[in-house]
């Protein structure tokens, strides 16, 4: 069947097509289906390698560097298994990890070959940004969305979720791909989205979908992301993105003063979160104070730093197992309370007590080079459009691995897909943004 569809090429390249602009829906609709397609994408990689010569000396001759990091990396994941007192959490997470390696250069290849991918890859986020716009806007009106999803409430805070239910994904979705989507379409510069100014709309649409998801690190990434971004600007939209910018988030503020409230009061009340000094077994009367010093965020967050710290002291080189955090922490040695969670909200943390030093230094290492590179354009003045398209596609990346503060677990499913579709577009574009600019 296989050998039927590659020969025919128009018909492998419709469901490639079809595959790359359900992807960014596939992601809003859970883990399993961005899964299935990542899995399809690398059972395509390794059809691939046995069948076309050219896929081989291709990926070989362009991304040799990128393809030893992976390689180190998955076997740093395997090696991770052998300190590993939870096989049946860590095995088939820590095994089956190639397919996004497999899906990132099969990605490589299919997108050198057609250009029209990364077109309807821009189509397909765009279309969804807006989908997910309007789906908010009418849960934030009438308290559901039109799958009849409520938003979460908290006093006299809406929190929109839109497609996402009960899960608070809105924020961290949109401002992981909002760099990749504004990149993309520097890229294309089309002149129907330069009249209508699609980046201006995605931008601000963004910027309420954020707030509206009460997301913190989603609001960090923003910030993040609009830093990156005014550098792009020649000096007279500078300043009338300033002008305007101002004028919008006095808009915002005064329009959304009781989310700002809900952002300083939560995040004050975790940083110095209450503790109990005063709990009389004779008496009903307990009493609470704030901590005399900033926490880690909060003290679950601290706590499990902490904790992660104890199991990295104890597994130095290659951790303890993807995925063994939430039964390594249940071990009394680890006295603390509020230790314990599925991982350890801190993607360095998480690297160290799972998969040991090494892999926190490839993954650090990685860091450190898009910080540097974005720098380096920003101090260099020269802002072309390549420039602008690379510095605005890493910060794709860089936010992904931005240590110190709270992120979700690196090696969740639902997280990796995010950060490989980052990854593998942003190499495309490393490799071919010259010839693609010129076209």
């Amino acid at each position: 069947m296989l050998n039927l569809i590659f020969k025919n090429k128009d018909l492998a390249n419709s469901i490639f097509l079809i595959l790359i602009f359900l992807l960014p829906f596939a992601i809003v609709s859970g883990p399993f289906l961005p899964d299935l397609i990542i899995t399809t994408f690398a059972l395509i990689f390794i059809f691939y390698l046995f069948k076309d010569k050219n896929f081989i000396y291709y990926i070989k001759k362009n991304y040799f560097f990128e393809i030893i990091f992976f390689l180190v990396f998955y076997i740093l994941i395997i090696l991770s298994l052998i300190n590993s007192n939870f096989l049946s959490s860590s095995f088939l997470p820590s095994f089956f990890y190639f397919r996004f390696i497999f899906f990132t250069l099969i990605i490589l290849y299919l997108l050198n070959l057609n250009q029209e991918l990364l077109k309807f890859f821009t189509i397909s986020i765009v279309l969804l940004f807006i989908v997910i716009f309007f789906d908010s806007i009418i849960q934030f009106t009438f308290g559901k969305n039109i799958f009849l999803q409520k938003y979460n409430d908290h006093i006299d805070v809406k929190i929109i979720t839109s497609f996402f239910g009960d899960e608070k994904k809105l924020g961290s979705f949109i401002s992981r791909f909002l760099p990749l989507v504004i990149s993309l379409l520097i890229l294309l510069d089309n002149k129907l989205y330069n009249k209508y100014k699609l980046k201006e709309l995605l931008i601000t649409l963004s910027i309420m979908l954020i707030i509206l998801s009460t997301e913190r690190v989603a609001i960090l990434n923003l910030l993040i992301f609009i830093f990156f971004y005014f550098f792009t600007l020649n000096k007279l939209k500078k300043v009338v993105f300033c002008l305007i910018f101002s004028i919008f988030a006095i808009i915002i503020t005064y329009s959304f003063s009781n989310y700002f409230e809900k952002f300083y009061k939560s995040t004050y009340d975790q940083i110095f979160e209450k503790e109990l000094v005063t709990n009389s077994p004779f008496s009903h009367y307990k009493e609470y104070r704030y901590s005399d010093r900033p926490l880690y965020f909060s003290r679950n967050h601290e706590n499990m730093f902490l904790t992660s710290v104890e199991i990295f002291k104890e597994n130095i080189f290659f951790g303890t197992g993807i995925k063994t955090f939430r039964e390594e922490c249940k071990k009394k040695k680890y006295n603390l309370e509020q230790r314990c969670s599925t991982h350890p909200h801190n993607t360095y943390i998480q690297l160290l007590s799972e998969t040991g030093i090494f892999s926190f230094f490839v993954i650090f290492l990685v860091f450190l080079i898009y910080a540097f590179e974005n720098f380096k354009i920003i101090l260099n003045n020269k802002m072309t459009k390549y420039n602008k398209i690379i510095l605005i596609n890493n910060v794709g990346i860089f936010i992904h691995l931005l240590p110190l503060i709270p992120s979700g677990s690196f090696y969740n499913n639902w997280m990796s897909c995010i950060f490989f579709i980052n990854l593998a577009i942003n190499l495309h574009l490393k490799k071919n943004l010259k010839k693609l600019i010129s076209k």
